[in-house]
């Protein structure tokens, strides 16, 4: 006898999925008289853990630091920040696939990171954030003792 996995939530998944693309497109939104909306991007990340901290890793290819912002507040690691569009009198795009605007990704910070002790560097266009664990949280050699 074979087992066959059932997953009966694959529909309702790639509903949620169609429709956060739906809600991402700015083509489906009306812009406001003030301003024009645009998304908020979810730039590509990992996370991962070390024996000493936990390290948060994102593709933001073309940013400069200044156009970056890094924040751990009430738990969460947030991540944002802007990037405007270069326009150039002398050029006549015929197509722009690169990306500008707003991005922002948050995560939920577990309690066994040391907050206050946070480093960010960016290179090669990407951003790695690393979060020490408290030392209470750092895994321990046992010795075994022998009589």
């Amino acid at each position: 006898m074979s087992l066959i996995r059932v997953t009966p939530f694959a529909g309702i998944n790639g509903l949620h999925r169609l429709m956060d693309h739906f809600w991402r497109d700015s083509r489906f939104l009306a812009p406001t008289d003030s301003e024009e909306i645009q998304p908020v991007r979810r730039p590509i990340s990992d996370v991962y853990e070390t024996g000493d901290s936990l390290v948060f890793t994102m593709e933001l290819p073309g940013f400069d630091k200044s156009e970056i912002e890094v924040t751990v507040n009430n738990g969460c690691l947030e991540v944002k920040g802007e990037r405007k569009a270069q326009e150039k009198e002398d050029r006549s795009y015929r197509q722009v696939q690169r990306w500008h605007g707003r991005f922002q990704r948050s995560f939920r910070l577990p309690r066994s990171l040391d907050r206050e002790k946070v480093s960010a560097e960016l290179r090669n266009g990407v951003l790695s954030i690393s979060i020490p664990k408290l030392e209470a949280a750092k895994p321990k050699q046992i010795a075994v003792r022998v009589n």
